[in-house]
């Protein structure tokens, strides 16, 4: 369970580590790193790739051991296998909150769900909110925060998307742009190992630029949890699942 404080480093990071960040087009680090710039992310960008020199014209850092202080958030993307140690170094740099974008987790079998438990197993000992993993990424549009592999930055709005879907978020957000509907929060849950739909809810419940939260759902982890906070939400604006 997340609370509000630690999801808004989530939402809110002033300083975020891209840890795999890639000089090659082709690849999603370097695609996470482009969305981040040209959103107009005001916050510190901190690509960390084991080369070093500059990627995208910012200093790259061989190691989140050689950060100049710790990101906010850690955006992961990074093959399956390096995920949990690179999990391991960021929970050692004192992130706040981990963004594992790289999929192969519990959706692929015992192995991967297996390597996801203990994922879930660290983020809790450290008190760590994660998102994902295999997660399309998150939006808040109040910053210019693009952390996504998306294509399209939703334009500003009042209404706050998530779902565990990132084929329905990636149509969502074309859908949007068509229509000219903007967003505030815009959230991929993907596996759910820490971030559930619950803590999402309870948190844009508070989030005074959000007027109406719609999610869609392909499980719901803890009924009373969701209901309970469902319920106390919608005194204050609407939900629609």
């Amino acid at each position: 369970m997340q609370s509000n404080a630690q999801l808004r480093e989530l939402f809110n990071p002033e300083s975020i580590a891209v840890v795999g960040a890639s000089r090659s087009p082709h690849k999603l680090g370097h695609l996470i790193l482009s969305n981040l710039i040209s959103a107009g992310y005001r916050g510190t960008i901190f690509p960390v790739n084991p080369a070093g020199g500059e990627i995208l014209g910012l200093t790259a850092y061989p190691s989140t051991a050689d950060l100049p202080r710790p990101p906010d958030l850690g955006i992961i993307v990074l093959p399956r296998e390096k995920v949990l140690q690179a999990m391991r170094d960021l929970a050692d740099a004192h992130v706040d909150a981990i963004c594992v974008i790289t999929a192969g987790f519990r959706e692929t079998g015992r192995d991967g769900f297996e390597l996801e438990m203990e994922m879930a197993d660290l983020v809790r000992r450290r008190n760590i909110t994660l998102l994902g993993p295999n997660t399309l990424g998150l939006f808040n549009t109040a910053i210019n925060l693009n952390a996504s592999i998306a294509q399209t930055m939703p334009a500003k709005g009042s209404i706050s998307f998530f779902s565990q879907s990132g084929a329905l978020c990636s149509a969502i957000l074309d859908w949007a742009e068509g229509e000219s509907i903007g967003f505030s929060k815009f959230v991929s849950l993907g596996n759910k190992a820490g971030v559930s739909e619950a803590d999402v809810i309870e948190a844009l419940g508070d989030d005074p630029d959000t007027k109406v939260i719609i999610g869609y759902l392909e499980s719901v982890d803890d009924g009373r949890k969701f209901m309970t906070r469902a319920q106390a939400v919608t005194e204050k604006k609407p939900i629609i699942m």
